[in-house]
């Protein structure tokens, strides 16, 4: 098994799926954090993408089967090469149907598809679809994932009414990591058994 991790980068995420593809890998999987547009969704909440959805395009996903009594809930993902912190965005989009929005997903679906490889999304929540991202987060993240302390110090500096955003989106990524953690082994085993 490859492991790669693009810090919520989508060239980096597309890239390294590209490369997968390439070296003959026979299922690529895109596992990570996103951002609720249902309104039902929860921090930590696990879902098992459907298909995901970039503009008019729409890449089918193996579907994983859990093991030892995992539970995730099955439906669209969407892919953004943005961020999507705004409710009212995120109200906006949801009407398609969508359960999820993240940043990579699409574009390792769309490598996985011209590779003839394919593809499984599993993503946990983070934030849900009414919660505020300040939009200094965006540029918070290194390329191994781990955040950035200027960009959220100056962001806090020009705008400190979003302590409470930020604070609240921290809890939310701990609640979606340790869902993903949780979950990571059954992926794995599922993983095995597709390919």
């Amino acid at each position: 098994m490859r492991i790669a991790v693009s810090g919520a980068r989508p060239d980096a995420a597309e890239r390294a799926a590209l490369r997968f593809a390439a070296e003959g890998a026979r299922l690529i999987v895109s596992f990570g954090i996103a951002g609720a547009l249902d309104p039902t969704l929860r921090a930590g909440d696990i879902i098992l993408a459907s298909h995901v959805g970039e503009g008019g395009a729409s890449y089918p996903c193996v579907r994983l089967a859990g093991q030892g009594g995992t539970v995730w809930r099955e439906g669209p993902v969407l892919g953004s090469d943005r961020l999507i912190g705004d409710p009212v965005e995120k109200a906006r989009l949801a009407r398609g149907g969508s359960l999820v929005v993240d940043m990579e997903s699409h574009r390792v679906a769309r490598a996985a598809a011209a590779g003839g490889v394919p593809v499984a999304v599993l993503r946990a929540v983070s934030d849900t679809s009414i919660q505020r991202l300040p939009a200094f987060v965006a540029g918070a993240v290194r390329p191994d994932g781990t955040p950035r302390l200027a960009p959220i110090l100056t962001g806090l500096v020009r705008n400190p009414l979003a302590l409470g955003d930020l604070i609240a989106l921290h809890h939310g990524t701990r609640a979606a990591l340790s869902a993903l953690a949780a979950v990571a082994d059954d992926v794995l085993e599922a993983s095995r058994a597709h390919v």
